[in-house]
């Protein structure tokens, strides 16, 4: 998770020149929480799918 949550902050980092761009890096956020919990606490459970993979797919998308 460390490695995708510091891209993250690189990418928030410069400036976004689109409101769908800014949703689209919200989305990444989010999935990185969703990714956490179901790393690290299962019997949670995520509100969304997620797995590594399309965290980097979305992370992809957005230009980190």
């Amino acid at each position: 998770v460390a490695p995708r949550l510091k891209a993250w902050n690189e990418r928030v980092a410069r400036p976004f020149t689109t409101d769908a761009e800014h949703e689209q890096l919200l989305l990444y956020r989010w999935m990185l929480e969703e990714l956490r919990v179901s790393l690290f606490a299962q019997e949670l459970g995520t509100s969304i799918p997620v797995s590594t993979q399309r965290v980097d797919k979305q992370a992809e998308q957005v230009g980190t």
